[in-house]
C-alpha cells in the first residue's frame, strides 16, 4: 500500500496537490557556473502536485538577492526546460538594463552587493512562445481554465500522468500491422497492459469506440495472440489512416504542459565581465491550487486516495507492472487481422480476388530481440 503521509520527502504520487501557492527557491550558483537546472520531476515534487497538468503557474517574482562582484551588476534569467532546450517564460514583464556596453531585457537586475529585487512577473497565455524549431509546451493561465478544463487536468493526472509526452512511435509498441494486396490494416489490442491507447479502449463501449476509430466497424472484437502481450486478447481493426488520426489526436490530448521538463536559472553580467563570483537569489513561484485542493474548498484533501475517491479513479491498478511478450505466429495474425470487417478496399475484395496471403508488416519482435526481457510499466486504469 501507497503511504498516504503527503511531503516533499515522500514519493511524488503520493501528492495530487499539497495546496501550495507560493514555492521559494534559494538558487546559488558557484564561482563561473551560469546555468542552473531543476529538472521537470523535482520541479513537480517541490510545486506538491502529482503531475506537470496541474503546475497551474500564475508567475514569478525575484526578491532578495546577492551579488558577491565587487562592482559589476548581474542579470537574472528564468527559462522553461533544460539548458539545452530552454525557452522563454510566457511574460511581457521584463526589466530593461541599460549599460555603455550593451541593452538587454532580463527578469531581474542586482547591482554588487545583497539587494531586495521585488520584481514579479506574471503570466500570460496570450504570449507566443518559440525558438527556433523547439515545439513548446502549452501554457494556460489557471485563472483562464474553465472548470471542465480542471476536470480533464486531474484526470490526466490521475490516469495518465506517465503519458504525458507520448509520442506516436511509442503508441506503435503494442499494435500489429498487416498487408494484403497493397491495403495494410492495424490490430490494436484492447487490454490495459498494452500502453495507453490499449488503455484508453479496453473501458470503452462500442459507440464510443467508433467515435475514436470510426472505420473500425466491427461486431465483435478480433481475437488472437498478440505478438506483445503474449496472451490472447481482443483487438479493434482498422485502417491505417485512421490509425494515424486516433494517433495524432492521443499524442495532442498528452501534450506535455507547461514545466513539464522543470526550469533553467540563467545568470549574466550586465557588463560581460567573467562570472568569477558566487550569485545567490530568491526565487518564488506563484500557482493556484487545483479547485479540488483550495483551502476554501468543501474537499479539503490533497492526497492521491482522496482525489482519487472525489474523481471516482480507482488507482490500485496502476501499481501492476506487464513484461514484453514473445511474438506469436505471423500467418494466424495476419489472417485474424484480414478476417475482421473494416472499412478498406480489402473488405470488398472476394477470397478469389486476392492477389497474395495477407503478411505482418510490424508489431512482432526481431528475432533474437531483448524486447521479451525488458520490462515496461502501464498504468492499466482505463477513461
Amino acid at each position: 500500500m501507497v503511504d498516504r503521509t503527503a511531503g516533499i520527502g515522500h514519493d511524488a504520487g503520493v501528492s495530487f496537490d499539497q495546496g501550495k501557492t507560493d514555492i521559494e527557491y534559494a538558487v546559488h550558483f558557484p564561482s563561473h557556473v551560469e546555468e542552473i537546472h531543476i529538472d521537470g520531476k523535482s520541479f513537480q515534487k517541490s510545486l506538491g502536485v502529482l503531475s506537470s497538468t496541474v503546475n497551474n503557474i500564475s508567475g514569478m517574482s525575484v526578491g532578495r538577492c546577492t551579488n558577491h562582484h565587487s562592482s559589476d551588476p548581474m542579470h537574472l534569467i528564468v527559462k522553461e526546460g533544460p539548458p539545452d532546450a530552454k525557452i522563454s517564460l510566457p511574460t511581457t514583464g521584463r526589466v530593461i538594463s541599460l549599460t555603455p556596453e550593451r541593452s538587454a531585457a532580463v527578469h531581474a537586475v542586482v547591482p554588487a552587493g545583497t539587494h531586495d529585487v521585488n520584481v514579479k512577473h506574471e503570466f500570460c497565455h496570450s504570449v507566443t512562445r518559440s525558438k527556433g524549431n523547439t515545439v513548446t509546451t502549452e501554457y494556460v493561465h489557471p485563472g483562464s481554465l474553465t472548470p471542465e478544463e480542471h476536470t480533464r487536468n486531474a484526470t490526466r493526472a490521475l490516469k495518465w500522468n506517465q503519458h504525458i509526452g507520448v509520442t506516436e512511435d511509442q503508441l506503435e509498441e503494442h499494435v500489429v500491422i498487416a498487408e494484403k494486396d497493397g491495403t495494410k490494416r492495424v490490430a490494436l489490442p484492447m487490454d490495459a497492459n498494452a500502453g495507453p491507447l490499449g488503455q484508453l479502449v479496453s473501458g470503452k463501449s462500442k459507440e464510443e469506440i467508433n467515435l475514436m476509430f470510426p472505420d473500425a466497424n466491427f461486431s465483435e472484437p478480433t481475437m488472437f495472440e498478440n505478438p506483445k502481450l503474449k496472451a490472447t486478447v481482443p483487438h479493434i481493426i482498422m485502417t491505417e489512416q485512421n490509425w494515424e488520426d486516433g494517433k495524432k489526436t492521443f499524442v495532442a490530448n498528452m501534450a506535455k504542459k507547461f514545466g513539464h521538463d522543470g526550469f533553467t536559472f540563467v545568470r549574466e553580467s550586465a557588463n560581460g565581465q567573467p562570472l568569477d563570483q558566487p550569485f545567490d537569489a530568491r526565487i518564488t513561484i506563484h500557482r493556484r491550487p487545483h479547485p479540488l485542493c483550495l483551502e476554501d474548498s468543501t474537499f479539503k484533501a490533497k492526497t492521491v486516495h482522496d482525489v482519487s475517491d472525489v474523481a471516482g479513479v480507482d488507482l490500485s491498478a496502476a501499481l501492476i507492472s506487464a513484461n514484453a511478450p514473445e511474438a506469436a505466429k505471423q500467418d494466424v495474425v495476419a489472417a485474424a487481422i484480414f478476417g475482421a470487417p473494416c472499412n478498406d478496399a480489402a473488405t470488398a475484395k472476394t477470397a478469389k480476388a486476392a492477389k497474395t496471403a495477407p503478411t505482418i508488416v510490424s508489431g512482432l519482435d526481431e528475432p533474437g530481440s531483448t524486447a521479451d526481457a525488458d520490462a515496461d510499466t502501464h498504468d492499466p486504469e482505463s477513461v
